[in-house]
């Protein structure tokens, strides 16, 4: 998908990499993320719980506590995805798509998570 936020499927090194990437279709790229991703994301569910009890004993005010605790918890997925790949980085496509990615992803999850988490009184 990032391939075609940045416009990047045409891109020569890609077409020769692979062939199929500026046909695919929106749910076979979810399917093959998901496929690459579920061992850091199965290892990210075990750790939810954990992380989120470990702050609310920590961080006793709402605010700070629930962006640190956002932030820690997207932070997991990279950085196992990073360990199981052994800090191999892949060099065949442009770093735009994946800074883009990594943004997009941290702004989403972070926000989600604070808006998610948002006690009653704090919303009104």
């Amino acid at each position: 998908m990032k391939y075609n936020l940045t416009n990047e499927s045409y891109h020569p090194d890609n077409i020769s990499n692979m062939p199929n990437l500026a046909s695919s279709s929106f749910w076979s790229i979810i399917s093959a993320s998901l496929y690459y991703n579920i061992v850091s994301i199965i290892i990210s569910l075990v750790l939810y719980f954990p992380i989120v009890a470990g702050f609310k004993k920590l961080i006793s005010k709402s605010i700070p506590r629930r962006i640190l605790t956002g932030f820690v918890l997207t932070l997991t997925t990279p950085i196992l995805h990073l360990i199981s790949s052994d800090f191999k980085h892949n060099d065949y496509y442009q770093r735009s798509a994946e800074l883009s990615a990594w943004i997009l992803c941290f702004l989403i999850s972070m926000t989600f998570y604070y808006i998610a988490n948002m006690s009653t009184k704090d919303k009104y």
